[in-house]
């Protein structure tokens, strides 16, 4: 198999996507500060984790979904 990585605290987008037509799995792991901000610029969206709970806003600041870890 192969790995990636990426350091935190470094501003790149990145994602993980398969470009075969072969079936593929990938087992992505990381930590989650208890606080914590993650920005997605393919979609503009960001997302707040506070303690236990999260939530993933649009740029114009409106709540796309909220959740418990």
């Amino acid at each position: 198999g192969d790995a990636a990585g990426w350091p935190a605290g470094v501003p790149n987008g990145h994602q993980v996507v398969n470009r075969s037509d072969a079936p593929c799995s990938f087992l992505i792991m990381g930590t989650r500060p208890t606080h914590d901000v993650c920005h997605y610029p393919d979609s503009g969206r960001t997302l707040y984790s506070e303690g236990e709970t999260w939530r993933l806003v649009e740029s114009d600041g409106a709540v796309v979904k909220t959740g418990r870890f």
